[in-house]
């Protein structure tokens, strides 16, 4: 039987310590999700670029702290936050075998382009279906969807590359992970379950949802809307710090349903 494939985003708390990407957090995260790989096809979406472009520029050149936007950040940090998962899962196994990660990188242009696209789920579905992890992030200084990284068009930050990656690749969950909540908290209380035709009457009643980076949980609702009706069958809002077989299994976090 084919393993169902996985989408995991991981927010910029998730993964940020001090302002650059962690290399122990990350270790956390792998560890956690590398125990899927028996059941699921594991693709990953990670913030952190920034944060690492920023600490790197402030250590080597710090003149130049405030004279760089984001996108130029992010193409500092990208080498080294997505090295920082390649060796958490470097550090794993699976079936005796060494895990790997391979880095993609694209634009919601290159992802929704007919060839360029079709190239993207070619490699991703080549490394997912041999055990290999793809690390996904939006090419930054090339998306046209961002006047600057952090000023972003109709939301489309990393929640908004999760979803969409994971309708290109024919993803059959989604899992959009915080650092601070273990799910949806309407009134103070973690919904079990979110009915899509509700999203637009919650903004008044979420707390607790602030997070660092350009996500929120408003954000996190609209991209888990827009994949499950793009076809993604299931869609999780949980906390980075959960084992995520409980989330899967529906015990803890939030469910989106249609």
């Amino acid at each position: 039987m084919t393993k169902e494939i996985l989408v995991a985003k991981f927010g910029t708390k998730c993964v940020v310590n001090g302002g650059a990407i962690a290399q122990n957090r990350v270790n956390r995260h792998a560890k956690r999700f590398s125990r899927l790989l028996d059941s699921h096809r594991l693709g990953i979406v990670s913030s952190g670029a920034v944060g690492s472009g920023s600490r790197r520029i402030a250590s080597r050149r710090p003149d130049l702290t405030d004279k760089l936007d984001k996108r130029t950040l992010a193409a500092i940090g990208s080498p080294s936050a997505f090295h920082t998962w390649r060796r958490a899962f470097g550090r794993l196994e699976f079936e005796g075998m060494p895990i790997v990660a391979a880095e993609l990188k694209a634009t919601h242009d290159n992802m929704d382009h007919p060839d360029e696209g079709k190239s993207l789920v070619e490699v991703f579905l080549n490394c997912v279906n041999h055990g290999i992890i793809p690390v996904f992030n939006i090419n930054d200084p090339l998306d046209r969807y961002k006047d600057e990284l952090g000023g972003i068009e109709a939301g489309r930050d990393n929640d908004h590359a999760a979803e969409h990656l994971a309708r290109k690749v024919g993803a059959n969950t989604l899992m959009l992970l915080t650092a601070k909540v273990g799910g949806v908290i309407i009134d103070g209380q973690i919904q079990p379950t979110i009915s899509v035709s509700d999203i637009g009457d919650l903004d008044t009643h979420l707390t607790g949802t602030d997070e660092d980076g350009t996500g929120s949980m408003a954000s996190k609702l609209q991209a888990g809307a827009n994949a499950l009706q793009g076809g993604v069958e299931n869609v999780f809002i949980g906390s980075s710090s959960s084992d995520p077989r409980e989330i899967l299994a529906r015990h803890i976090g939030t469910q989106l349903i249609p």
